[in-house]
């Protein structure tokens, strides 16, 4: 069976601070990764970026937290797809 997840998922597993969402939202992104039982969906990736550029633009600037939050975000991109 493969399994999609939802721009939010993909959102949650981004972010820095240690809440319980992000934990609840790498868990299963994670085993999807691992088993090869996931595919990215190419609007859910393009939401995704809409989401992640539009968060580092309303910092009003690029920083490394930013770009590290985004390449991190594609990594999981790719070894989901």
């Amino acid at each position: 069976m493969m399994v999609s997840f939802d721009t939010n998922i993909l959102v949650y597993t981004t972010l820095s601070a240690p809440l319980a969402k992000t934990h609840r939202a790498r868990d299963p992104l994670l085993r999807g990764m691992r088993t090869g039982s996931s595919i990215l969906l190419l609007q859910t990736l393009a939401e995704f970026s809409s989401v992640a550029i539009g968060k580092a633009g309303n910092r009003g600037r690029r920083s490394p937290n930013n770009d590290r939050r985004l390449a991190s975000g594609a990594a999981c991109a790719r070894h989901s797809g």
